[in-house]
């Protein structure tokens, strides 16, 4: 059984408190909020509610049922709690196998030629495709978000064999994969995350590519290195603040694609690109999220 208790935010602590002494294995709380800029700082909704949550078996419920309302009321009067006391309810889960439940969630991925296959889904490529293998659940990225389906997209259209590249918050390595199953001669990944490294690590294991990839945990692009192909699916935050050591790693001529943009922030990076010498080649939507495909120009004689 799922307990749940849903009263105001400045009395979610003490709700949480009398939750705790009937559930052992502890107790959560779920608190809504109104996210900033560009996944920035959070702010709550004075009037909004907390759920406070904690489970139990099912067999247990009927007996403490009783005891947790009594408990309730003996903190106060519905006065005594700011906005009425808690709400009581339950609810019977049913039982699943969490460490494969994901699962059902998770698709193929098709762009052009390119097929992201998670390890779970049996998959015969057709004539001409490229497959890259992933085991998605240590990292962020599955390939089904809107900016990785757009950052995928520039790789299979725009990567050329034999190109070196980079992939600046390479997450559960989806990108790196796609470009090393694409022809890349080198492929370095870098991500601050260091489950991330080793969800790429895993996935490049997984797709023979070990020789041609290189790994790394850090929050900068490789100093000194110039790629023809650079890839940064992050926020537009990030995009920002290293947008110079972006265009640096992108040789003349090459392509750095930006994505992970919500459509509120295409400005901003448009404006930290004419900083550099990364020009626009066009804006990609999928939804509200937005790629930004630039080249670099070539330095005047």
């Amino acid at each position: 059984m799922e307990v749940l208790l849903t009263v105001r935010l400045r009395e979610a602590d003490r709700a949480a408190a009398v939750l705790a002494r009937f559930i052992a294995s502890g107790t959560s709380v779920a608190m809504p909020f109104e996210q900033g800029e560009e996944f920035g700082a959070a702010s709550f909704p004075p009037e909004a509610e907390a759920r406070v949550s904690g489970y139990v078996p099912a067999r247990d419920w009927p007996g403490l049922e009783p005891r947790l309302g009594a408990a309730l009321v003996a903190e106060g009067t519905a006065a005594d709690w700011a906005g009425g006391a808690p709400r009581l309810s339950s609810q019977v889960l049913r039982r699943e196998d969490w460490e494969t439940a994901w699962q059902e969630f998770v698709r193929i991925v098709r762009t052009g030629r390119l097929v992201i296959r998670p390890t779970s889904i049996d998959y015969v490529a057709k004539p001409g495709e490229v497959v890259a293998d992933l085991a998605p659940g240590l990292a962020f990225g599955t390939g089904q978000h809107e900016t990785t389906r757009l950052a995928l997209a520039q790789v299979e259209r725009r990567l050329q064999p034999g190109g070196v590249v980079l992939d600046f918050g390479c997450g559960s390595g989806i990108l790196t994969c796609a470009a090393a199953r694409l022809g890349a001669s080198r492929v370095d990944a870098v991500d601050v995350d260091a489950l991330a490294v080793l969800a790429t690590e895993q996935n490049v294991a997984l797709n023979g590519m070990i020789e041609v990839v290189h790994v790394q945990q850090g929050t900068e692009p490789p100093v000194g290195e110039i790629y023809d192909f650079v890839v940064a699916n992050i926020t537009a935050g990030i995009l920002v603040s290293h947008m110079e050591e972006l265009s640096a790693a992108t040789r003349p001529g090459g392509v750095c694609v930006l994505s992970g943009i919500i459509d509120s922030q295409v400005a901003r990076v448009e404006a930290a690109i004419r900083e550099t010498t990364l020009q626009v080649l066009e804006i990609e939507a999928d939804g509200e999220w937005r790629a930004i495909v630039t080249t670099r120009s070539a330095p005047v004689p």
